[in-house]
């Protein structure tokens, strides 16, 4: 989940060097897409490894739909800032909202929970994973 993360990071800011659509920026979008899946996947399997049994269903559902959400949302908001501040202050705020997210990731670490139990470490993948990407 974190290599996924850093890889989105990395790919986001690259894209600030990018001045019109060439192979450059297919490439960039190639590897970012790769960076998600990576991300997606392992988020998805942390959750479910980290969450207790008994709460596993609405959280992953969280998730689940928080991810979907991103893909709703996010383009329209994403619009309204390219066409306020341009594509270049979109990348860096886009850049920075996943820089935020890895540095929280860095911070803490999945517990598993034993006894059905919610660890407090643990409810950070329900929704903030989820919404990491919302732009």
């Amino acid at each position: 989940m974190l290599l996924g993360s850093a890889l989105m990071f990395l790919f986001s800011i690259l894209y600030l060097f990018v001045s019109d659509i060439n192979a450059m920026m297919y490439a960039l979008r190639l590897l970012q897409g790769v960076a998600f899946g990576l991300f997606f996947t392992s988020a998805a399997t942390a959750v479910s490894y980290t969450i207790p049994r008994n709460i596993r269903h609405s959280c992953l559902t969280t998730f689940g739909i928080t991810m979907i959400a991103c893909f709703s949302i996010g383009p329209f908001f994403g619009e309204i800032l390219i066409e306020k501040f341009g594509y270049h202050t979109f990348f860096l705020y886009a850049s920075s909202c996943l820089r935020l997210y890895l540095a929280s990731s860095l911070r803490r670490r999945p517990v598993a929970c034993s006894g059905g139990r919610f660890s407090k470490d643990s409810s950070m993948f329900c929704f903030p994973t989820g919404s990491a990407y919302f732009f």
